[in-house]
């Protein structure tokens, strides 16, 4: 799932950056180097997908299958 949000994302970012580098005449290079930190942040996007899995979704737990959190407590006692 994540990877494919991750390309879609990529070859709409890839679309803008080409209509970006015709209107502010950069150089041939920018696309090159765009799709090169693409690429390598797709083991990135991977990754974090793996070890945090419930990332970004409603009801987050403590990680450990406990219960859900609530918010934050209080640490001082005032």
């Amino acid at each position: 799932m994540v990877l494919t949000v991750y390309l879609i994302v990529g070859w709409v970012v890839l679309a803008v950056a080409e209509w970006a580098r015709r209107v502010l005449v950069l150089p041939g290079q920018f696309e090159t180097l765009l799709r090169g930190g693409m690429l390598l942040g797709i083991p990135l996007a991977a990754l974090l997908a793996w070890k945090y899995p419930t990332l970004g979704q409603s009801g987050a737990t403590d990680g450990a299958g406990g219960e859900e959190r609530e918010g934050v407590t209080e640490s001082s006692g005032e």
